[in-house]
């Protein structure tokens, strides 16, 4: 009987397990893993862990060839795909304990430095911020917007620029400022109205 018992509490047990991944399912977050030291036995579609899926959700798969920790039961017939992890050829895009660093297959790259307080964001295409209410940019030091082409501002309301220091408006072309209604320049001794 206590041999029995064993055999039942063996088979709850569960194990750790490193492989490569050999299909992916984005649909159903699963993928199946492939374990080179049991012959490439492969399991069946198992799911791939998430931070949050209730009511904050979080979303990652991991790519066809990449290794992958996995907690498997003792017949390595069901499991979970825990994390990603470096293996030999492939080197992490940095060594520094100090930063949190995101880097994606066409070079963007998001990254903290807790040392420096520094977040940087390097985006090699478009970058889109939309907001149901207000979005607020506030910096301490001096900000500075730079385009290699076009700049544009625009409000279907209100929209106001200041400066509690020097202000002023630069442009090595031509500069229009324009209004469709009452174009009112103001100063601290005088105001212009056209």
């Amino acid at each position: 009987e206590s041999s029995t018992q064993m055999n039942e509490l063996q088979e709850q047990q569960a194990t750790y397990k490193t492989g490569v991944v050999s299909e992916t399912d984005p649909n159903a977050v699963t993928a199946r893993v492939r374990f080179e030291d049991l012959d490439g036995l492969e399991t069946a579609m198992i799911p791939v862990g998430q931070r949050k899926t209730l009511e904050d959700k979080d979303y990652w798969m991991p790519d066809v060839g990449e290794h992958v920790a996995c907690l498997m039961d003792a017949n390595l017939e069901d499991g979970v795909i825990l994390c990603a992890i470096y293996s030999r050829g492939v080197v992490p895009p940095i060594t520094d304990p100090d930063k949190r660093h995101i880097r994606f297959k066409d070079g963007t790259s998001i990254e903290y430095d807790r040392r420096a307080h520094r977040l940087s964001i390097e985006c090699v295409g478009d970058v889109e911020v939309i907001a149901q209410g207000d979005v607020t940019v506030q910096a301490s030091g001096n900000a500075d917007v730079q385009a290699g082409a076009d700049a544009r501002v625009s409000a279907s309301g209100n929209a106001e620029m200041r400066a509690n220091g020097f202000g002023q408006v630069v442009a090595d072309g031509p500069l229009l400022i324009k209004s469709n209604s009452r174009l009112t320049l103001k100063g601290r001794r005088s105001q212009m109205d056209l």
